[in-house]
């Protein structure tokens, strides 16, 4: 089976992480994530990334490069996440398609329950704050 591809926006503004709670009934639900979603056939990660952050959060972002892509295999499928770094253009955050959203500060990631499968990824965004942004 060919793996999902997922793209996600690594938001970082005045030195906080922009995350997202997933709703209760979604897979992996009320877990924190860096915001996203599935690309669409046809579309391009980029647009994805924009798209899904409009979506989510009625927020216009840019994409300013690509971080790096983590595979995941769960049971019934693999996924892999595309990490885009975004700069934020307009609009604030609303909980349009999430439970919640939260500016974390790196070191208060560990705080926020993420999906085991991010655990690594949270770790480097936790002593990551140079961004290039």
């Amino acid at each position: 089976m060919q793996p999902l591809d997922v793209a996600a926006a690594i938001i970082y503004r005045d030195g906080r992480y922009l995350i997202t709670q997933r709703m209760t009934g979604d897979s992996f639900g009320d877990r924190w994530e860096i915001p996203g979603g599935k690309m669409e056939p046809g579309e391009a990660l980029e647009a994805t990334v924009v798209r899904e952050i409009r979506e989510e959060l009625g927020m216009e972002v840019e994409v300013v490069g690509f971080y790096r892509t983590a595979r995941y295999p769960y049971p019934s499928r693999t996924v892999d996440l595309h990490l885009f770094h975004c700069r934020w253009l307009s609009g604030e955050p609303k909980t349009l398609e999430c439970q919640a959203f939260a500016w974390a500060k790196p070191e208060e990631l560990k705080n926020y329950d993420f999906p085991d499968a991010d655990a690594a990824l949270v770790e480097e965004l936790a002593v990551k704050s140079d961004w290039p942004i």
